[in-house]
């Protein structure tokens, strides 16, 4: 039996986007404090990245307590999530990156795509009362190479994006 080819964009197979699917329901109802994690996991490798976040006026120290951080924190997972939610649908899947590689271009130093991939995957895989596989793990991994790089490639274009 042949095995399943991989999708172009995502570099996963039909089997590993319903497994990162399934994961991420299981991560859903801590979706607040992965976004936390994340970004304090992130600041503490690049803090000088904390200057071009749109929380760069509220004191590292102080995040944690910050509504306008917290929200910041949400807005970005629920990104992730609507990406994780069409994994399955490149005819929406490519527009959203587009979109979101548009909304970024202006503001986000192309480098905090690649540099997020270790500190997203700890994030995750913090919680006690949530485990994950390593077989999602690296399904996460594969996810995370191939959109950065979509997300580089298509900051780096010129013209509209969508």
């Amino acid at each position: 039996m042949d095995a399943e080819k991989a999708d172009p964009v995502t570099g996963l197979t039909s089997q590993q986007k319903s497994l990162i699917q399934s994961t991420f329901n299981v991560i859903r109802p801590h979706i607040l404090n992965v976004g936390i994690d994340l970004f304090v996991r992130v600041l503490e490798v690049e803090p000088e990245h904390h200057r071009v976040l749109p929380f760069s006026h509220i004191p590292i120290a102080d995040l944690h307590e910050s509504f306008e951080f917290k929200f910041h924190c949400l807005a970005v997972v629920y990104s992730c999530s609507a990406i994780i939610d069409h994994l399955h649908d490149d005819g929406i899947l490519i527009p959203l990156m587009k979109k979101y590689a548009s909304d970024l271009k202006a503001s986000i130093p192309l480098d905090i795509f690649q540099m997020i991939h270790d500190p997203l995957l700890e994030a995750l895989d913090v919680h006690d009362d949530v485990k994950i596989s390593e077989e999602a793990l690296e399904a996460v991994r594969t996810l995370l190479r191939n959109l950065t790089n979509f997300l580089i490639d298509a900051t780096e274009e010129e013209g509209p994006l969508i």
